[in-house]
Formats: C-alpha cells, structure tokens, sequence
C-alpha cells in the first residue's frame, strides 16, 4: 500500500488555524474544507474524519493543557486499527496528523529493527542517540542486549511480544536508572550464561518504571528485582515465569505495583516482599510455582488483593513473624501459612530459661560462685541453643 501523503495533513492544520477548534466539532464542514483544499486526497480526507468521528481528537483536546507523553499517541493509533480496520501505519499519520494541527508537539518515532529496514539495528545505539521523551519502537526480530535507561524514554515492541525477543547473557536484559520510562510488549530473557553470572533479567533500583505486556524469564537469579526505597514501578499485564529463582522480589524497602501478571514455574516464591518492602499486588494469577506463591518475610508488608493463587508446591501465601501484609479478596486455594514462632523472641526464651536454670542450681548449691558462674554458662549456653533454633527455623530461602 502506498504510503500517506504530507499535503493533506499540512492542509488540515492550516484549516485549524483559520477556523478555529470550533472545526473539531462539525465533522461535515471539516471534510468540505478539506476537500476544498486537497479533495484528489482521497484516502487521508477519509482516516482524518473518520477519527474525527471516532472521538480521537476530543480526546488530544483534553490532553492539550497538560504534558502530552508519546503513550497517548501509539493507544489512540491502536484504536483506530481495532475500530475502523485501519493499517499500523495509516492509523499512526492519523493521529499524528491531528496532534499536529491541535498543536501538540509529537516527536517521531525511533525505528530499530535487526534486519535492517529501521532506523538502528540495535535498542542500545537508539538508546544512546534518543533525546529525552524519545518514543522508540522495536520491530520483530532477536537482540541479543543488555540495556540501561538513563533517560526518560518509551521502549515499545512494534509486532507480535512473542517475535520482538532482547536476550542477555551474564547481564540483566534491562536495568532502570532513570526516574521513569516505559517498556511495553517485548519477550526479555536472561541468560545466566557460561560463567552462571547471577542476574534477573529487569532490574529495578530506582525510578518509576513502567512495565507493560512484557513476557520474562530467567535460567539465572530470577525474573524482576525491585529494590531500594526510590524503586516504585508499575508491572502490569506481564508473563514473569520460568526462572531459576524468584519470579519478582520486592526487597531494600521498595514500593511498586504488580497487577494482572501472571506467574509461574519459577524456582523459588512467586513473589518475595521483604526488608520492608511494601508493594501492591493485584488481581494476579500466581500459581504451579515449585515453591511458595507469596513469601513475606523479614518485616515485609504489602497488600494482596484479588488474586488467584493455586497449585504451588508450597504454601500460597507464607507469612512470617514480624510481617504484616494485608491480604483481601481473591481465589486462594493452596494454604495460607502464618509462622508461629518469632525468631526474636524466642531467642530471648531461651536465653533467659537457661540463665534462670543456672542461677536455681546456684542457689541449690548455696554457693555465691556458683551462682555468678551459673549465670554466664546460662548465657552462653542459650546463645548457643537460640543460634541453633534460628538456623533451624530460617536456614534457607
């Protein structure tokens, strides 16, 4: 199909700044004018009203008076595509057309394709050469990269998530250190590779990272890590499954939100919160992993609301002495285990029980020696006795 011609798009913005955004709300008029100006374009005159009617440029006139993200402008197009059949390509020029004319500024796309019919052949050269806000898409094909985000920039797959394939070995598949971005409809696999260099396959220290439709697994470390009390991303809609360790940890005090995920197959839990942690996970199918579905340990706390856990090998959700999460509605068959015993305490118990057994027989004894010695062999004792029950209780994760 050929391409889209410019004249009619240059036309429809020079409409707009004659007649006003009074024109945005008589689609008849518009199409008149239009084909006034350039009727033997057929074709564009068509998508452009059509959008017009769809409701696509009410909506860019609301988003006018606010910052305008390149997220907007792919959604819309995709609208078009589900609603009037509309090619990729005809209904992105559409709405670009109309961002345009209303007067919103619209970078173009970033283009990286492996076999060559883009822009970049590699994420990371676009990566180094994307200005701030830079939307890059991402066409079919495998990469072998390990990225890092430093700016603000939005990485979408344009194709199928399960053909646009960025595999990393010995490295994370994508690290944030920006304080956001967006990353939507790529397959990410790390390799723990030769060296079994231990790594998840996204990294998440800081930054506000949004993680969209995205299919991960690791035979390393595991799927997502998300640590440190900056790290508050959105994962949403993803596959995390498959990995060597942990499907997402939440650790180092981090926030964030997992919602719609599913998870499975991993090695260890499906979901580990701790150190304080206190994330949000929501509506998620957690199940078939080979350990617990959630382990909240190490005061970690959270909320689990509406999920659907089942068919782990252990608990559905463990919950230790000294976390708190908050847990609602939902589907959850496999057991919910809270532990009984409290580390701390116990080791106090033990401790001072056997201190206090050592003092009786010092005073059996009626000896002020034995009494002294009796104390400090107790304390040395329970120390002992309380060091063997933590590793008992905790000796693995």
């Amino acid at each position: 199909m050929a391409a889209m011609e410019e004249r009619p798009r240059a036309a429809l913005r020079e409409l707009i700044e004659q007649h006003g955004l009074a024109l945005c709300e008589d689609p008849p008029r518009c199409e008149a004018l239009l084909r006034e100006r350039c009727g033997e374009y057929t074709r564009e005159i068509f998508v452009l009203i059509s959008a017009l009617q769809e409701g696509i440029v009410a909506e860019l006139l609301a988003a006018r008076d606010q910052e305008v993200g390149s997220t907007l402008l792919p959604s819309l197009a995709r609208r078009l595509q589900e609603n009037l059949a509309l090619t990729e390509d005809a209904a992105s020029w559409t709405v670009e057309a109309w961002a345009l004319a209303l007067g919103l500024e619209v970078q173009p796309a970033l283009v990286v394709s492996s076999r060559g019919d883009g822009r970049y052949r590699t994420i990371g050269e676009a990566l180094r050469r994307a200005p701030p806000g830079a939307r890059i898409l991402i066409r079919p094909g495998r990469y072998v990269e390990s990225l890092v985000l430093h700016a603000e920039v939005e990485l979408l797959g344009d194709g199928p998530v399960e053909g646009i394939v960025i595999e990393s070995e010995e490295a994370s598949c994508l690290q944030m250190r920006a304080g956001q971005a967006l990353v939507r409809g790529l397959t990410l696999r790390a390799l723990a590779g030769p060296q079994g260099q231990q790594c998840y396959a996204v990294d998440i220290p800081q930054g506000r990272l949004v993680l969209e439709e995205c299919d991960i697994s690791s035979d390393s470390l595991g799927g997502i890590a998300v640590h440190g009390p900056s790290a508050d991303p959105v994962i949403r809609r993803c596959r995390i499954h498959d990995t060597a360790g942990f499907g997402v940890s939440f650790y180092g005090r981090s926030k964030g939100t997992l919602e719609e995920c599913e998870l499975f197959g991993n090695a260890y839990a499906e979901v580990e919160i701790c150190d304080e942690s206190d994330p949000l996970i929501r509506r998620c199918r957690i199940h078939n992993g080979q350990g617990y579905g959630i382990w909240v340990y190490r005061r970690g706390r959270g909320a689990i609301e509406d999920c659907e856990i089942f068919d782990n090998a252990k608990a559905g959700i463990r919950v230790e002495k000294g976390s708190d999460p908050a847990i609602e509605g939902g589907v959850i068959q496999d057991p919910v285990v809270t532990d009984v015993v409290d580390v701390r305490i116990s080791q106090r118990s033990i401790l001072v029980g056997a201190a206090l057994g050592a003092l009786l027989l010092g005073v059996i004894s009626r000896d002020v020696l034995g009494v002294i010695f009796g104390v400090i062999f107790g304390a040395i004792v329970g120390g002992m006795l309380s060091a063997a029950a933590s590793a008992l209780l905790h000796g693995g994760r």
